[in-house]
C-alpha cells in the first residue's frame, strides 16, 4: 500500500527513521514532502544531475517548523543534484535574529548570494538585512558543499547557487504563493505525483531526501536549546545520523504552462 505523508515524517527523528526503514522492511512506497519543489519556476528550469554546486542559499519564509520545512525541501531538492549526488548532511546549526547577519557577512559565500537575490529582483542593496527578526539554518554536507536556508519575504522560495565554472550565481524562484489560493490547489504539480505513486506504486522523488530534509529539520529545532538553556546562536549538530547517500533518478517534475484561472476558493461542495 503506498503511502503518502503530508510535510516531513515527523517532528521525531527517531520516529522518522522508523517509517522510512519499515517502508523499505515491507517493500511499500513512501513520499510525501512539500509541494514548493514543484510548483511552477521561473525560470522554469533544473538542475541537471552532477551540477558542480559550491554553495547554496534559500531565501523563503521560516517562521516556524512546518515553514522552513518547505525551505529545506526546496535546497533538499536542488543540492542533491550536486556533483556525485548527495553525500549525507555533516552538521546542522540554527542561528536567530540579528546574529544571522553577523554569520552571513563573516561567510562571504553566502552574502554573496543574498545580494544576487536582492539584485535580480530589484530590492535595495541590503534589503534582507533589514529584518532583525529572521533565522536561518546552516547546512554543511559530508562532501564539503555548504548551504543556508534564511528566514526572507518578498522573494517567494528562492533559491541561489554558487556553480563551479558560471560568472554569475544561478537563481531560480517558486513565486506567487499565497496566490489565489484555489490556483495554487488547481495548478500544483504534487497531487500529479501522489496519484503516480498510487497508481504505478512508484516513488515520485528518492524517499531519502524526504527522510534528509526531516533530520535537517529535527536538528535545527534543537539546535539553540541545550540543558533548558536558550542560544541564538545555536550548537553546531554534528549529524552522523543523516550520513545518507543516493542519485536523484527522476528528471523535471515542476508545474509548466498556462496556469488555470482563478476562481474563489470555497470549502465544500456547492461549486
Amino acid at each position: 500500500m503506498p503511502v503518502f505523508n503530508d510535510k516531513h515524517l515527523s517532528y521525531n527523528w527517531d520516529d522518522a527513521k522508523w517509517m522510512f526503514d519499515k517502508s523499505r522492511e515491507l517493500n511499500f512506497p513512501l513520499t510525501g514532502g512539500s509541494s514548493i519543489p514543484v510548483y511552477y519556476r521561473k525560470p522554469a528550469e533544473e538542475l541537471p544531475n552532477d551540477t558542480p554546486i559550491k554553495h547554496s542559499v534559500v531565501l523563503a519564509g521560516t517562521g516556524d517548523e512546518g515553514a522552513i520545512f518547505h525551505a529545506i525541501d526546496v535546497l533538499q531538492a536542488f543540492v542533491e543534484r550536486r556533483q556525485g549526488g548527495e553525500t549525507g548532511v555533516r552538521s546542522v546549526q540554527s542561528i536567530r535574529g540579528p546574529e544571522t547577519w553577523k554569520w552571513v557577512e563573516s561567510n562571504p559565500w553566502a552574502g554573496k548570494l543574498v545580494d544576487a537575490v536582492a539584485k535580480r529582483f530589484e530590492l535595495q542593496p541590503g534589503h534582507f538585512q533589514q529584518n532583525p527578526n529572521t533565522n536561518m539554518c546552516v547546512v554543511e554536507y559530508n562532501d564539503g558543499t555548504m548551504a543556508a536556508v534564511i528566514g526572507a519575504r518578498d522573494v517567494g522560495w528562492t533559491y541561489a547557487g554558487e556553480i563551479e565554472g558560471h560568472n554569475e550565481p544561478t537563481i531560480i524562484s517558486m513565486l506567487e504563493w499565497p496566490g489565489p489560493f484555489d490556483q495554487y490547489h488547481a495548478s500544483n504539480a504534487q497531487p500529479h505525483w501522489i496519484t503516480e505513486l498510487m497508481v504505478t506504486k512508484k516513488e515520485p522523488f528518492n524517499a531519502e531526501r524526504l527522510l534528509l530534509s526531516t533530520g535537517i529539520v529535527n536538528h535545527y529545532m534543537e539546535s539553540n536549546w541545550e540543558n533548558g538553556q536558550y542560544s541564538p546562536v545555536g550548537r553546531r549538530i554534528e549529524t552522523p545520523v543523516l550520513n545518507m547517500t543516493y542519485r536523484p533518478t527522476r528528471g523535471a517534475q515542476f508545474n509548466t504552462g498556462e496556469r488555470p484561472p482563478s476562481r474563489p476558493y470555497i470549502r465544500g461542495f456547492d461549486q
